[in-house]
């Protein structure tokens, strides 16, 4: 199978069309994470305290990342609760509220959430760059958010 490579694709390759989650429920970060890990739970790809812990490192460690009138989150957690590595995204039903990873007093409005469930902790900051490379670009996030299935958002992604 050919993967189209580009300079960002460093995640592209983890992510799994049955783990793209279109018009995800939730009115606050908290309740969409919860919408988010119920769906990961379900698929069997993390185990039932991801839920919990995903929650409390949000809490610790925000992770909004604000881009522009369309922003990210990067939610992630620990290795132990999860079962199978990929990079999930979930595109909420409408744009919610995290608290910036750049400052947590702040708020950015994320219309898209990108979650590495990543087989040691130091690979989520090793694909770091590649996310932000690919998706500095607010026109990405707009689009992946409009897309409205989860075949839309991956062809939208593997074009790069």
């Amino acid at each position: 199978r050919m993967q189209k490579m580009n300079n960002s694709s460093g995640f592209i390759d983890k992510i799994r069309k049955d783990l793209i989650f279109t018009n995800v429920p939730g009115e606050t970060w908290e309740e969409l994470l919860r919408s988010v890990a119920a769906r990961l739970y379900a698929a069997g790809v993390v185990n039932e305290g991801y839920a919990d812990a995903l929650v409390k490192r949000e809490i610790s460690y925000p992770t909004g990342l604000p881009i522009g009138k369309f922003n990210l989150a990067l939610p992630h957690t620990y290795p132990q609760y999860i079962c199978e590595y990929a990079v999930v995204i979930a595109v909420p039903s409408h744009p919610v509220a995290f608290r910036s990873m750049e400052d947590a007093d702040e708020t950015v409005v994320v219309s898209l959430l990108v979650c590495p469930l990543l087989e040691k902790m130091d690979e989520n900051i090793k694909l770091l760059p590649s996310l932000m490379k690919f998706f500095a670009n607010e026109q990405t996030i707009a689009e992946l958010a409009a897309a409205g299935s989860a075949e839309a958002v991956y062809e939208r992604l593997v074009q790069g």
